[in-house]
């Protein structure tokens, strides 16, 4: 089991943890038993993991349809993605740096370690998708269906998630400041999730597991259901549910 750090006066981020390279998880809870991301590593998701047999994808290339294909490590680039078919292909450090994957389908795709920042995702389904430590810092995830997502140790933080669909999704990830209203947050496990400062107005917690789960500034109103199915509201103690003594500001 590794150390950790109580962050309940601190304003750091997971991000600036790993970025410092102290190799320090916010709790014991933080990663899942299955999370095989070595977070000590602070470059661990820069690491080259091309394969020199596998071809890269020019710009006319064809990904319509690579559905439970292993593109381990390929550089996509430039490649037309919109509606491709990757139902369950293994995209594990793929670089799709500022890709459109507009309607692709990557439901119970394997996306641990793709470069993903400022890929355009709109309609694109990533039920069951494992996106274990990815970077979705600032994405727009507006509506998303992500159902069942892994996502243990991802940065999500600013993310807009505003009406996402994360049911049973494993989110004990970086969600600091990321927009959930009217998220669909039923049965996700959320033990340890840095929601600091998350706006939650209008989500649906029912059946969420929130143990350790830093809610210090999270938002919420009369309209989000909390994990026991009550409506939140001025008097709710949060601390039922975290476990926690943190402070928070309810809005």
């Amino acid at each position: 089991m590794g150390y950790f750090l109580n962050l309940d006066t601190t304003d750091l981020s997971v991000q600036d943890l790993i970025d410092d390279g102290h190799g320090l998880l916010i709790n014991p809870y933080w990663l899942d038993e299955d999370l095989d991301v070595d977070l000590s590593d602070p470059y661990r998701l820069e690491e080259d993991l091309s394969d020199p047999h596998l071809p890269d994808f020019d710009d006319n290339a064809d990904a319509d349809d690579c559905h439970d294909t292993d593109l381990l490590g390929v550089d996509l680039s430039g490649a037309d993605l919109r509606g491709a078919n990757w139902r369950g292909a293994k995209l594990r450090g793929v670089n799709l740096r500022g890709e459109d994957l507009s309607d692709a389908d990557l439901r119970g795709a394997d996306l641990r370690g793709a470069k993903l920042r400022g890929v355009s995702w709109k309609g694109a389904n990533l039920s069951g998708a494992d996106l274990r430590g990815v970077s979705l810092e600032d994405a727009n995830l507006t509506r998303m269906n992500l159902s069942g997502a892994v996502l243990g140790g991802a940065n999500l933080s600013r993310a807009n998630l505003q009406g996402a669909n994360l049911s049973s999704a494993k989110l004990n990830s970086n969600l600091r400041d990321a927009d959930l209203r009217g998220a669909v947050l039923r049965s996700v496990k959320m033990v340890g999730a840095y929601l600091y400062g998350a706006d939650l107005s209008g989500a649906d917690l029912m059946g969420s597991n929130l143990s350790w789960a830093i809610l210090t500034n999270a938002k919420f109103n009369t309209e989000t259901i909390l994990p026991c199915g009550n409506k939140w509201s001025r008097g709710t103690n949060m601390r039922q549910f975290t476990k926690r003594n943190d402070s928070f500001i309810g809005r």
